[in-house]
């Protein structure tokens, strides 16, 4: 298969995953910078494989076996990504572009090898869950966006969703980390009032989405 099948796969099930319905032909061509019409040849083709069901005007979603290989790109993506943290001493924000371009040269026997280094984990270094080798998740531990927080609480970073680079940039040099603690002061519309180590800040919507907590 193909690195650009594979990233297609990957991104219909991330973005299902985040909207709740199937991947638009917008959303995806955003996603993965392609065309309107490449999405549509590419998800016509894979229809025609048997990994992705796509319906006129609404969009595509995966078929089971889709869905399966979208969890095994995801779990080789989230392992390189962990062992770069852990192992070669790359930063959380660094992580995934080399690990994008690993993810397509992984066999399986160097999958399974590099789960057993590892020990077997269930998180990758933003806090994302890998799937096991039978593409089951760990159970979330009851996290939310702090889109849907509550002003006037505390939280504690569990999850940070890897984004754009500008994104990555802007959150480490804000000090953003997975255990840090984000006191929600206001919410303004789309704009979230935060204080973060004793320093406030002013996020959009589009970063504070990106930002999965617990009540502390």
């Amino acid at each position: 298969m193909s690195g650009s099948t594979e990233n297609f796969l990957k991104a219909i099930y991330k973005i299902t995953l985040e909207d709740k319905e199937c991947a638009t032909n917008t959303r995806l061509s955003k996603r993965l910078n392609i065309s309107n019409a490449a999405v549509t040849d590419m998800s016509k083709c894979l229809a025609r494989k048997g990994l992705v069901r796509y319906i006129k005007y609404k969009g595509t979603e995966l078929t089971a076996e889709g869905r399966i290989l979208a969890l095994k790109i995801i779990r080789k993506h989230r392992l390189w990504e962990l062992f770069l943290f852990r192992v070669l001493g790359y930063s959380w924000h660094e992580v995934h572009k080399d690990a994008e371009m690993l993810e397509h040269q992984t066999s399986e026997h160097l999958l399974d090898q590099l789960d057993k280094f590892l020990e077997q984990p269930q998180y990758d270094p933003h806090g994302e869950p890998i799937p096991d080798k039978h593409g089951k998740l760990p159970e979330s531990d009851g996290f939310v966006k702090l889109t849907g927080c509550i002003e006037g609480k505390n939280y504690e970073i569990v999850r940070i969703n890897p984004g754009t680079n500008d994104l990555n940039i802007f959150l480490k040099e804000n000090g953003f980390h997975l255990g840090k603690n984000i006191f929600l002061k206001r919410i303004y519309e789309d704009i979230f009032e935060i204080i973060l180590d004793n320093t406030k800040l002013l996020i959009p919507q589009s970063i504070a989405g990106n930002l999965f907590v617990i009540p502390k």
